[in-house]
């Protein structure tokens, strides 16, 4: 800093103003010298600075310390969490096994009321004899459509769902 100083010195020298000592202009240049107390102490300059940043030093370490020792709370509570959300997943995963099951029993009760009684298949034009009813794809009988007519089988279609019906 003494070599700033005197170049500083020096330039006002040569522009011909008046000479003052160096603490006197770099008090000019940067401020009145700065004071404080640490611990009771007496600080002047850079040791303020220093001080300051101890203590938010300080600071930083004390909020560490102390997060550290929630952090088992919060892992406490993510057990907590993923075991209900297993329960949950279980729960639900139950309920799609049973509607599941309903679904199959549906449909097993949905083709059990129809009967294919034959098929009159031609690569031009099919038709179907379903429940003692003459029917042709695209046909709709008892809310569901018949989608295909093959050789050996019949293609229904309910609820977006296709089933075949074979002759028994």
């Amino acid at each position: 800093m003494s070599i700033i100083t005197d170049a500083l010195k020096k330039v006002e020298n040569e522009k011909g103003s008046k000479t003052m000592s160096s603490k006197a202009y770099v008090n000019k240049v940067m401020g009145p010298e700065r004071k404080g107390t640490y611990q009771g102490k007496e600080l002047k300059g850079n040791k303020t600075l220093i001080a300051a940043g101890s203590m938010v030093l300080l600071t930083i370490i004390i909020l560490a310390v102390s997060n550290a020792f929630l952090i088992p709370k919060d892992l406490e509570l993510a057990g907590r969490t993923e075991l209900l959300e297993a329960e949950a997943y279980r729960d639900m995963r139950s309920e799609i096994e049973l509607l599941e099951s309903e679904r199959v029993a549906a449909r097993k009760e949905l083709l059990s009321s129809f009967r294919l009684n034959g098929i009159v298949w031609d690569s031009n034009d099919s038709w179907a004899i379903i429940n003692n009813r003459i029917v042709r794809p695209g046909d709709v009988l008892e809310g569901v459509t018949i989608v295909s007519i093959k050789p050996q089988k019949v293609v229904l279609s309910f609820k977006q769902e296709e089933f075949d019906l074979v002759v028994k």
